[in-house]
Formats: structure tokens, C-alpha cells, sequence
């Protein structure tokens, strides 16, 4: 199988060289690995190498792959149809040239053939005429003979005469000349035929390059067509990604809730059984996992570096989700969408404010859960506790929250929910629940 190539069209590679190896779509953690042992940094690179860091964007790659089949298939059929246009035109070209040189041989030909027409017509007439001369003077000295004998005078003697010049004028010279003209005048008219044909085939020439043009300006609107869609279906694809990615998000951090969640079970049951050095333990495993979930609630990897289509908020540091922009109020929103609206129908923000309410229980576990954690206990006074925890939250859920409305229901559920963990306060030591049914919720 070939490999893919550049495509001038979508100014796209699905492959570059580094390293002395050839870098694909599933390369990029290999690829990032390879940069740190070299002490480069990734972001760094891919800012100086943007073409080449295209490459690990799947959105990029899907559209090559939607896109670069079409628009070969379109370029092969141009090709074919270049290639017969110039097997016509040669073929016309080599014919042109055939018919020129047979045609050029008319010419002559006639002329020829006129002209010793014309040289046999003159000769013929002089020979007749000779021939009747030579006869006339033989008749007259036969009769003037018999007029000798008879005595007649001098002056009745006969004459041959010349008559046969006459003859040979009219029946050679005169005739011949007029061959000679008519073969002329033929020759002439034979001897425009190569330019006629010349002219012709000019003619088809053109017809020819004319259809070639048309041909290919109708592939060129093709590939116009093809191209115009671009920009949505990359859009489509991004919103897709970006609805998997989010999907993603949140099984992982699923996950890891149920991760952090074990440790934190199995540190109150190792407390409960005096195992101090197991339970703490336990509790560094519950404080990673709380890490990564944190980080990935942030779209960030293990590390803490953006994930890939993540951008850094200047003004707040936060992280942004692909396919959202800041605007100028300092609002989130979707790329191309105002302020206000989102860019989204009046049902489609009513159904907004519907999922958000619908993660009310959800919000209520992440509560309960990092209070359990120790993220925030409501009896310590510590207001920023409260805040990173309620902060947490927000970032999980902001996605939903396209428009400014949409922000606002789901702070303040956010905040009715920690209001209330406050009123009833923490669970009691050594037990999951304070007795009320909020603390109830995935004891």
C-alpha cells in the first residue's frame, strides 16, 4: 500500500519526518516522550512546527481521510480526460500533416499533366500543318506541270500556299495555349488545398482546446464544490471530537471518583482497625487519585500540561474546551456564538437549563465526596475550601453550560448544595452519615 502523500488542496501531510523515523496520528505520546529526552518541549515545538503537529490533530486526519479520496478520484478522471484531449490533437496534428503533403502533389501534378497536353496539342497542330503545306506544294507542281504542257503563261502558275500554318494555329498553338492557361489556373486552385486543410484543421485545433478547457474548468468546479464543504464538515468533526472527548472526561473521571472513593473507604476501615501506616497509605493513594481527577476535571493530563485542544484563559489561567472561546464579558462560549444566546435556539438553551438541573444529584455526590475527601469540611472555617471544592464542581459541569444563563443555574446549584452541607455540617467521626438524608447519597 502506498504511502499517504501531501495533498496541495487540504495543504495537509498526515505524516512527517523527525528523528529519523516517519510520525503519525497514534504517534503523539511516543513523539512527546522522544521531546522530553531531548528537553524540548512539546508545546514549544508544536508552536514553531505547526504543520507538522497537524498531524496528532484526529480532526485533521479524518478530514484528510473524508476529503483526499474525492478529490484524488476527480484528479484521476482530469487526467484521463487531459490525456485523450492530446491523443486528439495529435492524432489531428499527424493527420494534418499526411493530408498537407498529399494534397501539396495535386499541383504539380496537374500542371504537369496540363502542360504536356498542351506541348503534344502544339506539336500535333505543326506537324498537320507541315504535312498540309507539304501536300499543297506537291498538288501545284503537278499542276503546274500540265499547265507547261498546255502553254499557259507565267502568270497562272499555282501556289502551294500556307494553309497549314493556319491549322497548326488553330488546331495547336491556339488550343494549347488554352491548356496551358486551364492548367494553370487548375494548378492554382490544386495548390490552395494544403492551406485549406491547414486552415481546417486550425479550426478543429481549436474546437479541440476549446472542449480541453471546458473539460477541465468542470473538474475544477467540482473540486469547488468539494472544497466549499470543508469548512462545515470540519466544524462537524470538531463538534463531534469535542462530544467524544467530553464523553471521555467524564468516564474517566468516573473512574477515578470510584477510585478515590475505595481508598478513602479503605482508609476509614484501616483507621477503624488501628492500621495507621496501611491507613496512610491509603490516604496518599485517595490524595493522587483526587490529583487526577482534578487535572482531568481541568483538561489537564498527569502531568498537569493542557491536553490537546485545550487553550489557557490569559486573564484567569484556567483551561478552555476545544471548540470555546472567551468573550469579551469573560464568558466561555462556543466559537462564533454571542454572548448571550451561545449561538443556540431558544429550545435548545431551555433544554440546557434542563440537563444542568439534571445533574443536581451529581453535584450533591461531588459534594458529599469532597467532604469526605477533606477538600472542604464546613466546620473549618475555611471559606477557599469551600471555593476550590465548589470550583472543582463547576469545572466538571461547564461544558453544559453554553450560555451565560446556563452558567449562572448551575453556580447556583452549586451553591445551594454547599449552603446546605454547611447548615447540616460533616458526617460524624467514624460514621459515613450525619442522619440526614443529604448525607445519605452514596454512603
Amino acid at each position: 500500500m502506498a504511502a499517504p502523500t501531501y495533498d496541495p488542496y487540504l495543504q495537509f501531510n498526515p505524516t512527517f519526518k523527525y528523528g529519523g523515523r516517519s510520525w503519525g496520528a497514534n504517534d503523539m505520546d511516543a513523539f512527546r516522550k522522544l521531546l522530553r529526552k531531548r528537553g524540548v518541549n512539546y508545546d514549544q515545538w508544536a508552536r514553531k512546527h505547526t504543520n507538522a503537529a497537524r498531524v496528532f490533530d484526529p480532526v485533521e486526519q479524518q478530514m484528510y481521510g473524508t476529503y483526499k479520496p474525492q478529490l484524488d478520484a476527480i484528479n484521476y478522471e482530469r487526467q484521463k480526460a487531459e490525456a485523450a484531449a492530446r491523443r486528439r490533437m495529435g492524432d489531428l496534428a499527424g493527420f494534418t500533416q499526411a493530408i498537407m503533403g498529399m494534397l501539396g502533389e495535386i499541383s504539380p501534378a496537374v500542371r504537369g499533366a496540363y502542360g504536356e497536353g498542351a506541348e503534344t496539342m502544339s506539336a500535333g497542330g505543326t506537324g498537320y500543318g507541315g504535312v498540309l503545306n507539304q501536300n499543297m506544294r506537291d498538288n501545284a507542281a503537278q499542276n503546274n506541270t500540265l499547265l507547261d504542257v498546255l502553254g499557259a503563261p507565267e502568270g497562272q502558275r499555282l501556289q502551294g500556299g500556307d494553309a497549314g500554318s493556319v491549322l497548326a494555329g488553330v488546331a495547336g498553338w491556339l488550343p494549347s495555349e488554352m491548356m496551358k492557361t486551364q492548367g494553370q489556373a487548375y494548378g492554382d486552385m490544386f495548390a490552395q488545398m494544403p492551406k485549406e486543410a491547414s486552415f481546417q484543421a486550425q479550426l478543429q485545433m481549436k474546437q479541440l482546446l476549446a472542449e480541453a478547457a471546458q473539460t477541465d474548468d468542470d473538474f475544477s468546479a467540482q473540486i469547488k464544490d468539494v472544497l466549499s464543504g470543508m469548512g462545515a464538515t470540519r466544524e462537524e468533526f470538531k463538534q463531534r471530537r469535542t462530544e467524544q472527548n467530553l464523553a471521555q472526561q467524564e468516564f474517566r473521571l468516573k473512574q477515578i471518583s470510584e477510585e478515590r472513593d475505595f481508598w478513602l473507604k479503605r482508609q476509614a476501615l484501616l483507621l477503624s482497625q488501628g492500621k495507621l501506616k496501611l491507613a496512610q497509605q491509603a490516604e496518599k493513594r485517595a490524595q493522587q487519585a483526587q490529583r487526577r481527577y482534578d487535572y482531568e476535571s481541568q483538561g489537564r493530563d498527569s502531568e498537569g500540561n493542557p491536553m490537546p485542544g485545550y487553550t489557557v484563559n490569559p486573564k484567569t489561567g484556567t483551561l478552555i474546551p476545544p471548540g470555546y472561546v472567551v468573550d469579551k464579558n469573560g464568558n466561555v462560549v462556543k466559537k462564533g456564538s454571542s454572548s448571550s444566546s451561545g449561538g443556540f435556539t431558544a429550545s435548545q438553551r431551555a433544554a440546557m437549563i434542563e440537563t444542568i438541573d439534571g445533574k443536581t444529584d451529581e453535584i450533591h455526590d461531588m459534594v458529599v465526596t469532597g467532604i469526605k475527601s477533606g477538600v472542604w469540611l464546613p466546620s473549618s472555617g475555611r471559606p477557599q475550601d469551600r471555593k476550590k471544592l465548589g470550583q472543582q464542581i463547576f469545572e466538571k459541569f461547564k461544558h453544559l453550560a453554553g450560555t451565560p444563563a446556563a452558567k449562572k443555574r448551575l453556580r447556583a446549584i452549586i451553591a445551594k448544595t454547599l449552603n446546605e452541607a454547611g447548615k447540616i455540617g460533616p458526617p460524624r467521626p467514624g460514621t459515613t452519615s450525619a442522619g440526614d438524608d443529604f448525607w445519605d447519597v452514596g454512603s
